[in-house]
């Protein structure tokens, strides 16, 4: 494994450092139900919200934990990031104090600039970050998909390139892979897989993983079409199968990897029935 130290960028012309502020954050370990929440510019708890809290309480660690941001007001902590870690130690009920990091909030617009710049100034996590992730975790049904791509010469990205390029056979459609190595037998799925990779497609598109599942073992088409005659058709005919999928995709309303299959399925050879 290669690791890298944090090396500093250089600005962008024009670009300068901010002024740092006067005063220096301080850490102190705080009673997470003492802490104050402004409804002015914090959100309410939703749905989504409530399921996210029961899942930190339910799997806290410490590991995952990040310290809450909060800042010191005559009336005591309010929190400017970090409201979900909070309730859900809270909820937890075993953990009587956590860390928190203090910073001064001179007024209730400062406090809420803060806010705004912790939600909007960060990189959220793209599902190709979470899946490599997932693996590097050993997490069970990712390592799956990776050991099934890797037997049929798929290969998995961690980012996508400037300008969508792709060589044969990569993807980055995580969550096609996901679904179809649940739905399937790892040698099921690497057929499917095998023969998209085989048949030079660049990159190996969600669509085209769905379409090629549908056509080899769903139970409409009933092994009515052979991997390898599907391939034939795919190096033959992939550009147009596309234009076509499209079209009928709009004329039908129909979703992509349907109108895909359907082409596919008209333009590819059949077996004859036992």
């Amino acid at each position: 494994m290669t690791l890298r130290t944090v090396e500093p960028l250089a600005l962008p012309e024009g670009w300068t450092p901010a002024e740092l502020e006067a005063f220096v954050p301080r850490f102190e370990w705080i009673a997470p139900t003492s802490l104050l929440v402004d409804p002015t510019y914090q959100r309410n708890l939703t749905e989504t919200s409530v399921r996210l809290i029961h899942r930190i309480a339910a799997g806290w660690s410490w590991r995952r934990f990040k310290p809450p941001i909060v800042a010191e007001t005559d009336a005591g902590l309010h929190i400017l990031d970090g409201q979900h870690t909070a309730i859900g130690a809270a909820t937890h009920g075993g953990i009587p104090t956590i860390p928190v990091m203090i910073v001064e909030g001179a007024d209730q617009l400062e406090r809420a600039r803060a806010f705004l710049g912790h939600n909007r100034d960060r990189v959220g996590l793209t599902a190709l970050s979470l899946f490599h992730a997932a693996v590097a975790a050993g997490d069970e049904g990712a390592m799956t998909v990776m050991q099934v791509c890797g037997r049929a010469g798929v290969t998995v990205l961690r980012n996508v390139r400037p300008q969508g390029i792709f060589e044969v056979a990569e993807t980055v459609a995580v969550a096609a892979l996901s679904a179809l190595c649940r739905r399937r037998t790892a040698m099921q799925a690497r057929v499917v897989l095998e023969t998209l990779a085989q048949a030079r497609l660049a990159p190996v598109t969600s669509d085209a993983i769905k379409a090629a599942e549908e056509l080899l073992y769903g139970s409409t088409y009933a092994g009515e079409i052979a991997a390898d005659d599907l391939k034939a058709t795919l190096l033959a005919r992939w550009p147009d199968m596309q234009r076509k999928a499209a079209d009928l995709a709009l004329a039908k309303s129909l979703p992509k990897w349907r109108a895909l299959t359907i082409s596919l399925y008209q333009n590819t050879r059949k077996r004859r029935a036992a």
